[in-house]
This record gives structure tokens, C-alpha cells and sequence, in this order.
């Protein structure tokens, strides 16, 4: 195996045996950029090691929505163009004081706002598992980075699946930890109460390691939650009959034929050979909760993104001939249609309190309603376990985040594995836990990743025989 498709842990034990240095890591994975272009960055800004760490010489790639202090930040969004931060986000100085390696800003749908890479505006990012296929929408850029070996780890914002449906088409795996559990303070954000820092990497290993340099309390953040994290995999053990929640008849009525076929596969093989015990329990609330997100998501888009108006920063319109004029102008040709849509839906629906009631207070209620729900199903299981989405990259017209959703709705932990492929192209499965439980999630995930078997590089063949 060649150093660029390496896993973090696979470089960080290469660098301790003295195989390579970090100077050739970083070089590596640049030439993989090079001599294989998917659209993954939008801009490349290497920085070497600054030093010894936990990560020290892995790079990581960081989505377009992190503020890099001196290297421009756009989101996505014409809005942002020129934007170039004199400051940088807690995680990027997390990242940098642990050793890694910053290699780029990778691509995104604008603010991150669509699950369809068809909708960025600055370029199209391919799937390194088939040219002309999507990664997914919002993080594809990350996602695409990761599975291509052009960076072993990415860090990019999830407001609803954003981090794990990539994963999940791009066969890596996908990590969103409790909300507050990552500083979010220089990460541009569309609906803050929704947004966690997601991560993405080869292997669950890998995701504990991110995990226990960027987790903690940040005084710039006050929803950061206090305390460090320990490795939880470093004396992983072996999880008992893990209870796991499962709604086979949710799930057959969301995802397609293929997908719900290997999901259901899987927890049969895990009740089997890891001894796990399925619960069947009640999810009839998922289409609620994809309403109530996206009505959040929306009226949170209107007042986040009415910030952008040409005056301090970014894109500012020519001529203008006032206040008024510039502000309009300015938002009409920076912002995107599918932005433009979302704000002006958030504006609908917080635009009088009539509109304020039957909609957003509504959505606030059934989101109520749905954190309930699941929390009432803890009672009976440890872990919940669903497809990631319901079909694979290209295919269908379920909304992709229906699964994904949920726990950014109740701020709880969830993590995509590549599970098998399908027709060629990969799809993943997905565990979620309670909020805070991030110990249980990764070492249920270890395990579960161990009998899937699954190789990430394109060139393994998917899951092994």
C-alpha cells in the first residue's frame, strides 16, 4: 500500500517504525491530488507538521465552511468570495497543536444547504468509486478526499447528515459526534441549533483519534460541553449483547429494495456472530422529523444567512446606488437558487406570527416530540441501528437525509460505516447513541467494522469475501 490511501493509524505507526517522515506523508498525499483530480478541494493550502502530536504529519482536509485564518473561506457561496478570515477556527488550532498537517479547503454545496453535489456552484465533485457519480451533497468534497487517499481525515460541519451521506456513498466512514461536543466557533454555519463538527476517515480507529484532539470546552463556544475525552479504543474490550434497535417496517417503506436487503443482512450477522440482541421498536416518527428539520433548518437559514450583504466582507455588487439597492443586488448575485429558496421559505414562515405558529412553533413541538420518542427508546436498547440512506448515490427520490436526520434533531451521536456494495457503488449503515455516549458508539462501531470487513480503497473490491 502506497502512503497516500494509508489510514491515520496505518501513517501514524509507519512514521514510529521510521518507514517515512512527515514531509514525504504530506507529499504524498499531494501527488495523489495531482495525478487524480476529483473535484474534492477547492483550494489547496499544505502546511507542514508544526510539530510533534497525537496526529503529528497526518493531514487532514478541512470542509470550506471552517475558517482557515489567511486562506479564503467561502462556504460554498459566491456571497464569501474573497472572504479571508483573520482568524481561524478552535478545531483548525486543535488540529495544528496536535501535529497534523492542513492540506486543503475541500468542496461543498453552498452553506451546505443541499444534499446534492449538483447544486455546488464552484465545481462538481466525482465519486472516486465511479466517475459521473455523485459523493453526496454538503461535505461530497471531504467525503471524495477521503475515499480517493487524497487526505486520511476530514473535518466538515453536519447539519443533517451532511458528514455521514457522503460517507456513505464514498464507502468511508462518517462520524457526528453530541452536540457541543466540538467547538463550532469559526465554522460557518446555516441553522446553528441543527450544526455539530463532523468528521470523516478510512477507519472507526481513526474517528476516536480526531475525536480525542478536538472534543472539549471552548470559552468562544458556550454550547461547547466541559471535560476532554479519553481514546476510547485504546483498551477498546469487547462490547456484551449490546441491545439494538431496529424498525424493520420504517425502514422498508424509506429505503429501496438493496439497501434495506443489506441493512438487514448486517444486524442478522451482528445477532449471530456478536451476540448482539435486536429489539424491535417503534420509528413511525421519521417522517416527522424530516418536516420538522427542514422547517428549523429553514427559518435558522433566514436568519443566519441575512448577515451577508456586501458591506463588511465577500461579494459586494457594482454601482449600486444606495443602501437598499446594494443589499438586494448584492444578495440577488452572491447567493444561489437553492439558498435564495431556503431563505426565502425561513422568511415565510417567520415573516408574521400567524405564519410563526402554524409553522415554526409546530416544527418545535414535533421536534419536542420526536427527541422524546427517542429518548423513551433507550429504555429498551443501547444503540440504534438504520441504513445510512435509503438508496445509493444517483438513485431514487426518498429525501436522503430521512435516517441521518433525526440525531442532529436531538443532538446525539451517530457514526456511517461502508457496509457493502451495491450495484458496484458502496452504502453504508448507521449506529446512533445516546447524547454523551460517544464511548459506546465507538466501541460498538470497532466491533462491527471488524465483521464487515469492509476495504476502503476502491481498488479492494468492497467487502472482502
Amino acid at each position: 500500500m502506497t502512503i497516500a490511501g494509508m489510514s491515520v493509524v496505518e501513517i501514524l505507526e509507519g512514521q514510529q517504525r521510521g518507514e517515512f517522515t512527515p514531509e514525504e506523508v504530506l507529499r504524498a498525499h499531494l501527488d495523489r491530488i495531482e495525478a487524480e483530480d476529483v473535484g474534492a478541494f477547492l483550494r489547496l493550502c499544505p502546511k507542514g507538521s508544526p510539530g510533534k502530536g497525537l496526529l503529528q504529519g497526518v493531514p487532514v482536509a478541512l470542509g470550506d465552511e471552517v475558517c482557515t485564518e489567511g486562506v479564503e473561506t467561502t462556504a460554498g457561496s459566491r456571497i464569501l468570495s474573497g472572504f479571508v478570515p483573520p482568524y481561524q477556527a478552535t478545531l483548525v488550532g486543535k488540529l495544528e497543536g496536535a501535529g497534523a498537517a492542513v492540506v486543503g479547503k475541500t468542496n461543498l454545496t453552498e452553506f451546505g444547504l443541499s444534499f446534492a453535489m449538483e447544486d455546488a456552484l464552484f465545481q462538481r465533485t466525482q465519486n472516486p468509486w465511479r466517475s459521473g457519480t455523485t459523493p453526496g451533497g454538503a461535505a461530497g468534497g471531504a467525503a471524495a478526499a477521503v475515499a480517493a487517499g487524497q487526505a486520511p481525515a476530514a473535518v466538515a460541519s453536519d447539519t443533517g447528515g451532511d458528514v455521514r451521506i457522503p460517507a456513505s456513498f464514498c464507502g468511508v466512514v462518517g462520524f457526528t459526534p453530541t452536540y457541543g461536543r466540538i467547538s463550532r466557533y469559526g465554522v460557518i454555519q446555516h441553522a446553528p441549533s441543527l450544526t455539530q463538527v463532523g468528521l470523516l476517515a478510512q477507519k472507526v480507529r481513526d474517528i476516536a483519534l480526531l475525536l480525542k484532539v478536538l472534543a472539549g470546552e471552548d470559552p468562544q463556544d458556550a454550547t461547547t460541553l466541559p471535560g476532554e475525552l479519553p481514546d476510547f479504543l485504546e483498551k477498546p474490550g469487547e462490547p456484551g449483547s449490546w441491545r439494538i434497535g431496529i424498525a424493520p417496517e420504517a425502514y422498508r417503506s424509506c429505503a429501496g429494495g438493496d439497501v434495506y436487503q443489506a441493512t438487514e443482512e448486517l444486524w442478522q450477522r451482528a445477532a449471530e456472530e456478536l451476540g448482539w440482541q435486536l429489539v424491535e421498536v417503534d420509528m413511525s416518527w421519521l417522517d416527522l422529523a424530516q418536516v420538522a428539520r427542514r422547517l428549523i433548518a429553514a427559518a435558522e437559514s433566514s436568519s443566519s444567512l441575512g448577515r451577508y450583504d456586501g458591506v463588511r466582507y465577500g461579494y459586494r455588487a457594482k454601482d449600486a446606488q444606495d443602501m437598499r439597492e446594494l443589499f438586494s443586488r448584492t444578495r440577488a448575485e452572491g447567493f444561489g437558487e437553492g439558498v435564495k429558496g431556503e431563505m426565502l421559505l425561513g422568511t415565510y414562515i417567520l415573516g408574521d406570527q400567524a405564519h410563526y405558529e402554524a409553522y415554526y412553533l409546530q416544527a418545535l413541538r414535533a421536534r419536542n416530540l420526536v427527541y422524546k420518542s427517542i429518548k423513551d427508546l433507550w429504555q429498551q436498547v443501547d444503540l440504534i441501528l438504520t441504513p445510512t440512506t435509503p438508496r445509493p448515490a444517483g438513485e431514487g427520490e426518498t429525501p436522503l437525509e430521512i435516517f441521518t436526520g433525526p440525531s442532529n434533531l436531538g443532538g446525539l451521536p451517530a457514526i456511517s460505516l461502508p457496509c457493502r456494495l451495491v450495484g458496484g457503488l458502496p452504502v453504508g449503515v448507521q449506529l446512533i447513541a445516546p447524547a454523551g455516549e460517544e464511548g459506546r458508539l465507538l466501541r460498538a462501531a470497532h466491533v462491527l467494522e471488524k465483521m464487515i470487513d469492509f476495504a476502503s480503497s476502491r481498488n479492494g473490491g468492497g467487502q472482502r469475501a
